[in-house]
């Protein structure tokens, strides 16, 4: 069975409170699944969503990106 997981996003601001690029995050539905201790599993999942669920640039609203990765990833 599949898991549920969100793509969510979280602003950067510059010194004027103008939104200057979003941080892709990882979240989930499950309560039980919203904590990963793997975080390349936590950066992938980012990745897959951000790129084959919406119309990345409907998301990043012609912002660049940024996402964690692991040292391994």
């Amino acid at each position: 069975m599949f898991e549920t997981t969100l793509l969510a996003r979280q602003p950067i601001y510059d010194a004027k409170l103008d939104i200057q690029a979003y941080e892709l995050l990882f979240r989930s539905t499950n309560a039980e699944a919203a904590v990963i201790d793997d975080g390349n599993a936590a950066s992938s999942t980012v990745l897959l969503n951000a790129f084959a669920s919406l119309p990345l640039a409907d998301v990043l609203e012609d912002k660049p990106a940024f996402v964690n990765f692991t040292r391994e990833l």
